[in-house]
C-alpha cells in the first residue's frame, strides 16, 4: 500500500469538508486510514462529518471484538491484557469523535445494512448540506435526495 501520497494531501487541502465513513472495520473501531484522513483533515483545519451503519457504543463493541475482557470490581472493562477499554460511552475513541465534533462537524450513526442501506450517510450528507449550503440550496439537496430514495425503493 502506498503512503499517503503529496498529492492526495493537495487535493484534501482543496476540500471544504470531509464526510468520513466510520463504520467498523476489521475490529471495533473505524478504518485507520479513515482515522488518518480525519486528523489530517482537522489538522488544516476543515470541517469533518462522520457516518456509521452502527450505532452501538465503542464500549459495548470492544470485548466482542477483541475476544473478551472482563469486568472489574470498579465497574470498568478491560480487556485480555488488561488495559482499560474507554469508558466514555461514545461511538469510537475519544480522539475521532472529538476531532468531528471540535472541527463544527458532527457524528451521524444508526444500524443499517453496511453495504446496501444509504440512509445514514444520506443523513450525514444533509448535516453537511446544513452547515455550508443556503436556505435553497437546502431545500435543492433535500429534493435531491428525496428522488434518490424513491428510486432506490422501487
Amino acid at each position: 500500500m502506498a503512503p499517503h501520497r503529496p498529492q492526495q494531501r493537495a487535493h484534501s487541502r482543496r476540500c471544504d469538508t470531509v464526510i468520513a465513513n466510520l463504520t467498523p472495520f476489521r475490529g471495533p473501531s473505524a478504518y485507520a486510514g479513515t482515522i488518518y484522513e480525519i486528523g489530517f483533515a482537522r489538522g488544516i483545519g476543515l470541517k469533518i462529518f462522520g457516518y456509521a451503519t452502527v450505532a452501538t457504543p465503542l464500549l459495548d463493541r470492544t470485548p466482542t471484538a477483541i475476544g473478551g475482557g472482563r469486568q472489574g470490581p470498579d465497574g470498568a472493562w478491560r480487556d485480555p491484557d488488561g488495559l482499560l477499554v474507554e469508558p466514555f460511552g461514545l461511538f469510537d475513541n475519544l480522539m475521532i469523535e472529538g476531532g468531528i465534533t471540535g472541527s463544527g462537524g458532527n457524528l451521524v450513526t444508526g444500524d443499517a445494512d453496511r453495504w446496501h442501506d444509504l440512509s445514514v450517510f444520506d443523513r450525514c450528507v444533509q448535516a453537511a448540506a446544513t452547515a455550508f449550503a443556503t436556505p435553497w440550496q437546502r431545500d435543492l439537496i433535500q429534493i435531491m435526495l428525496s428522488a434518490r430514495h424513491k428510486v432506490h425503493n422501487e
